[in-house]
């Protein structure tokens, strides 16, 4: 009777998950979010409390982000900000001008829409095609930045035995 019993729980179990599952997974949309001369890849997705979807990622080379030509002489990274519908809002070229294999980056929004990037750079890292901080070696860089991408505040962290 017992052994009866867990495999119903089971196969109700299983049932009930993948249904769940499934509606989850299911796309309303999709988008491609940067072609890129040799590759693109995205580092970290999330959504504001308007369902904007915003994308962090980075190409090498030159990259192109629904439309936006980007170049990697003022950054290889790109944040595009997406409607909830999968409609671009914008694409933005930012980042450091060394292309590196281990870039790495996160991305949130706050519940006022202020954005919060962390990211790693190497050289000049550029924001809005100007130059912000510099490095010699892999360093760390937090921005806030307004809904509109301008700049509320950065901080740079230089690796070890690094100075700014």
């Amino acid at each position: 009777m017992n052994r009866k019993l867990l495999i119903l729980v089971f196969i109700v179990a299983s049932i009930v998950s993948n249904s769940y599952c499934q509606g989850l997974l299911s796309l309303d949309w999709h988008q491609v979010a940067c072609v890129g001369q040799h590759s693109c890849q995205v580092y970290s997705m999330c959504k504001d409390n308007e369902g904007n979807n915003y994308t962090l990622g980075s190409f090498y080379y030159h990259g192109n982000c629904m439309g936006v030509p980007m170049d990697s002489s003022t950054g290889h990274y790109f944040l595009l900000k997406q409607k909830s519908n999968g409609d671009k809002v914008f694409a933005k070229n930012l980042g450091s001008s060394d292309d590196h294999s281990y870039s790495i980056g996160d991305v949130k929004v706050c519940a006022n829409g202020d954005i919060v990037l962390g990211l790693n750079f190497d050289g000049t890292f550029f924001l809005n095609g100007l130059p912000l901080a510099t490095s010699t070696t892999v360093s760390i860089i937090i921005l806030k930045l307004n809904r509109n991408f301008d700049l509320k505040w950065f901080h740079a962290y230089p690796a070890i035995n690094q100075a700014y």
